[in-house]
């Protein structure tokens, strides 16, 4: 039978046993069509880290319980079982899609046209897709008839993360008070098994549009579970009570203390670097040699201020100051800073002792950065430094 003639034999997309029945869970079905597939075939946009590196058959079935991917949905994951034949071991199927109207099972085992198969849907994955689905048909008629807000388009979140829809506008505050209170309210039987939706941010998206995230069903209970237990586990950290109000402003409060923290300590380290810089230029000047600063925990700034200290005074002298950051076992920069015709000899000799670093520069001053700081090279530099 030519294969036309046995995919007219399938339920087309749209009229498939999964989209007629969403809650039927398995189905005995045969296969009416089985073909190697090549390595351009149709791979799903939303695989959630499925390979597809091994051998795959593409199986088209008369119908399905597996719900090809399609209208911001994943595909369904489950099994298709022999039922005849001696190996009636349940084969996983991870990807299904859609090719046309025809409904393709994507299969590491190929069948054979006439095979009886069992077709039974991992329904933990399909509930939770059609909570999601469901609950974004929900938001977005409370938000098309309520608030005027049109959905454009919408992604649901791989597992247990937050999905999307793509509105014309952002929601004011206000609207998303209104909608997150219309949707834990009472709903119709059909909409019951939503159970709940939780509305999340909203950020731009193509100009004026907004993407706001939601979430739904067992998803969203398992959100809320966890969130209260991470917001208990910060109270306990901050010495607050469980009250997400009083959890927000005592780490507000942190948060302004560790920001003031860090200006004062930007600050105190621009003053070690002033420090270390009229050190420097107080050796050159007294002793006639080149001047060594290493700091373990110096930062941009930090060589900054000593570069922008010393690079105009040391011009035409003839020596250098030569700053390494870093300790043994991480990486770090260094920094030469000086008279040029010096600089350039410095830097040669630094690559003799530090073989491994890359670097280079103009204007009186090179830098350089180590891989991996050894003990060794920090003594042997200071020594080429200082000789």
């Amino acid at each position: 039978m030519a294969a036309s003639e046995q995919a007219s034999k399938g339920r087309i997309v749209g009229d498939l046993s999964c989209q007629s029945d969403s809650y039927l869970k398995t189905l005995e079905t045969e296969v009416i069509s089985c073909e190697k597939a090549t390595k351009h075939a149709h791979k799903s946009k939303k695989s959630n880290g499925h390979s597809h590196s091994h051998d795959e058959w593409l199986i088209e079935c008369a119908d399905s319980v597996l719900f090809p991917e399609g209208g911001g949905q994943p595909s369904d994951h489950g099994t298709i079982t022999p039922l005849s034949g001696t190996d009636q071991t349940p084969i996983p199927i991870k990807n299904v899609q859609r090719q046309g109207l025809r409904c393709i099972i994507y299969s590491p085992k190929p069948l054979s046209p006439g095979d009886k198969i069992r077709q039974e849907v991992d329904w933990k994955r399909r509930w939770d897709h059609m909570q999601q689905h469901t609950g974004q048909h929900l938001l977005s008629a409370v938000m098309q008839n309520r608030h005027d807000l049109k959905t454009l388009g919408w992604g649901m979140g791989a597992d247990e993360s937050m999905n999307y829809v793509d509105l014309q506008r952002k929601p004011t505050e206000e609207e998303i008070q209104a909608i997150q209170n219309e949707c834990c309210g009472t709903h119709l039987s059909q909409t019951s098994h939503i159970s709940l939706i939780i509305l999340g941010s909203t950020q731009s998206v193509h100009g004026k549009n907004c993407r706001l995230s939601f979430i739904t069903g067992d998803r969203a209970i398992k959100l809320a579970t966890s969130s209260v237990s991470a917001i208990s586990t910060i109270a306990k950290l901050l010495s607050s009570s469980n009250v997400p109000s009083e959890v927000v402003s005592r780490t507000t409060a942190l948060s302004d203390t560790v920001t003031d923290l860090k200006r004062s300590e930007r600050k105190l380290l621009l003053e070690v670097a002033k420090f270390e810089s009229e050190q420097a230029i107080r050796t050159i000047v007294q002793n006639r040699m080149n001047a060594y600063i290493h700091r373990y925990d110096g930062n941009t700034d930090f060589i900054n201020k000593i570069v922008g200290e010393t690079r105009d005074v040391l011009q035409g002298t003839g020596f250098v100051v030569v700053i390494a950051i870093g300790e043994p076992k991480v990486s770090g920069p260094v920094v030469i800073v000086g008279d040029q015709i010096a600089v350039d000899a410095m830097a040669q000799r630094v690559k003799v002792v530090i073989k491994d670093i890359k670097g280079g520069g103009t204007g009186g001053k090179w830098q350089g950065k180590v891989k991996e700081w050894t003990n060794a090279q920090l003594l042997a530099l200071k020594e080429v430094v200082e000789s």
